[in-house]
């Protein structure tokens, strides 16, 4: 059996945007990809820690100065936390502001 951590490492590669090209060792997603992540990540029952919210628009990678974290409470089990911590994420998101960009994409970058 995979660990779901490579399972997860695949998961991004195929659907995320890498920001390793802004000097960032990480990836982003387009917000309608980060909530199919989100999913993905409920059947693995992986937590999220958190995240930045950055607009990606050509060459240039603008923060938002916007984030969320998410931490495990004392006594908290692992599957309770990670199930707090997605729909913390998932609510983050899907009421994230979207502003009136001419050019440009929001993109949220995952810490697990």
């Amino acid at each position: 059996m995979r660990c779901p951590l490579e399972n997860w490492e695949s998961y991004v590669v195929r659907n995320a945007v890498s920001l390793e090209r802004f000097g960032i060792s990480s990836y982003a997603f387009t917000r309608k990809d980060a909530l199919s992540a989100i999913n993905f990540l409920y059947l693995q029952t992986t937590p999220l820690l958190g995240g930045d919210v950055y607009v990606i628009d050509g060459d240039c990678l603008t923060p938002e100065y916007a984030n969320w974290s998410c931490e495990q409470i004392e006594g908290e089990l692992l599957r309770e936390f990670s199930l707090r911590s997605l729909a913390a994420t998932k609510a983050y998101i899907e009421t994230y502001p979207t502003p009136q960009l001419e050019h440009g994409t929001i993109v949220f970058d995952f810490t697990i």
